[in-house]
């Protein structure tokens, strides 16, 4: 069988790094993606997606995610059966996350409201990574 799946969209929320009894890292989040479609009144139609990453992955989303950062999630559809609070049976959809992509800029985030950098992202003085200025040549690809 094959279950993966990719979604891009905006997260709704900051994620929730919580662990798990034995230690497990697990980070929930919410991505709002939009459907291309429109209603008859002309707003969007959006989609409102529960993601789950475990282990080093949700360590990560926990630290570089904030609200409002556009990400392209790969993974699997997963559902399970649970019990709520009250007793009622509950069915929960959610993608199990396997990668995580950036689909914005750190100066994106920064302008639409996003605190990335003071939210534990990338500091600007990190050797890893090199911002390039776009001067809006030909790419010679």
């Amino acid at each position: 069988m094959y279950n993966h799946i990719g979604l891009q969209g905006r997260l709704t929320a900051d994620p929730e790094l919580r662990h798990t009894p034995s230690g497990v890292a697990i980070t929930s989040f919410r991505l709002a993606s939009d459907t291309g479609r429109k209603t008859k009144d002309g707003k969007k139609i959006t989609n409102f997606i529960d993601c789950v990453a475990w282990r080093a992955q949700a360590e990560f989303v926990g630290k570089y995610l904030s609200k409002g950062r556009l990400v392209l999630v790969e993974g699997e559809i997963t559902s399970r059966n649970y019990d709520d609070k009250d007793g009622n049976h509950r069915k929960a959809t959610e993608i199990t996350v396997d990668s995580v992509h950036f689909c914005d800029s750190k100066k994106d985030s920064q302008s639409s409201g996003g605190d990335f950098a003071d939210a534990g992202g990338y500091p600007d003085s990190s050797g890893d990574f090199t911002e390039v200025d776009d001067d809006g040549g030909d790419l010679p690809f």
